[in-house]
């Protein structure tokens, strides 16, 4: 079976286990990140490799990047309503990275107002997102050779350095990684904080 609930053992793994998937798209985001790692460092490590190798690994990383944008979307939202805010919770579902990247980056700017290095970062962010954008703007042009109407996917050839993408694609999503750690801390404090609250008006 392909796909069998029962299995175990040490090459087993499991998805789809927690009550609240809006929690994993960073975990996703990771593996899509490290897979496409490992396949650049394959090719690269080889004096030559055939065009087409190279697709998937772009296609990775761009797909990474798409899912630690909802990612800051989702738990930056819930974020804010511990803290009594509300904000839009409706980028989820579309491919559109600049349309993510502008949602993302209003409530990160909301949530983290002071943080001088964070709002530093958010336009170097932004510049990467509307160049990777205007070549694939709906994560078509590495994944299929013609778009739904049977057009070419992409309007001219492309040369890519697969080093230099792969070195800048790294260190953004490093930096996306980073703020999915500081989102996952100012919750655990922020739910904390309502706890010892909760638990102070419920005693007087």
């Amino acid at each position: 079976m392909l796909f069998d609930s029962q299995v175990s053992g040490p090459d087993t793994f499991v998805i789809h286990f927690r009550d609240d998937p809006s929690l994993d798209f960073a975990i996703f985001a990771k593996g899509y990140r490290l897979a496409a790692s490992t396949l650049t460092q394959s090719l690269l490590s080889r004096p030559a490799w055939p065009d087409y190798e190279a697709y998937p690994v772009v296609f990775l990383y761009r797909h990474s990047l798409e899912l630690y944008l909802k990612n800051v979307i989702s738990k930056g939202a819930r974020l804010a309503r511990l803290r009594g805010q509300e904000l839009q919770q409706k980028m989820l579902y579309i491919h559109d990275l600049t349309k993510l990247t502008s949602t993302a980056v209003g409530i990160l700017r909301i949530l983290f107002p002071r943080d001088s290095s964070l709002l530093e970062m958010l336009p170097k962010l932004e510049c990467i997102v509307r160049e990777f954008a205007h070549v694939d703007p709906d994560s078509i042009t590495f994944r299929y050779p013609t778009d739904t109407k049977g057009h070419r996917s992409h309007f001219a050839p492309l040369r890519i350095n697969l080093s230099d993408f792969a070195l800048t694609m790294n260190s953004v999503l490093e930096v996306l990684d980073v703020i999915d750690f500081g989102v996952d801390v100012e919750t655990d404090k922020t739910e904390e904080l309502n706890r010892i609250l909760e638990s102070f008006l419920n005693t007087y």
